[in-house]
């Protein structure tokens, strides 16, 4: 009876592989039924140069801004729940009242946020 073994290399770059089949009597290795490779394309631009670039950079960069903007509004928002939570959030948008150029905001005072 004979068995048949798929051999596979796996590279970087590439898969080969062999169909080979044995004879149990036989124990020379057995027949090569057939062989093959598969090679995939290169995955930057400008192989062999200074200047290669990954092809996913571009949604590599755009995917890290997202997290990095989503990041920020999350301590955000949890910054201003604590500060609720503690009574200390400010009436006034302050911020809000800075860009848009209002006086009222340079005479400030220290005073209480709510009354005790």
């Amino acid at each position: 009876m004979a068995n048949t073994v798929l051999g596979l290399d796996l590279g970087p770059n590439s898969i080969g592989w062999a169909l080979i089949e044995e004879d149990s009597a036989d124990s020379d290795g057995g027949r090569l039924v057939d062989i093959g490779v598969r090679i995939f394309p290169e995955g930057v631009d400008a192989f062999d140069t200074s200047k290669e670039v990954s092809r996913n950079e571009d949604r590599r960069i755009a995917r890290g801004m997202r997290r990095q903007i989503q990041r920020r509004m999350r301590r955000r928002k949890r910054l201003r729940e604590g500060l609720i939570e503690a009574g200390l959030r400010p009436i006034r948008n302050i911020y809000a009242e800075l860009a848009k150029g209002e006086d009222s905001v340079t005479n400030l005072s220290l005073r209480p946020i709510r009354n005790i």
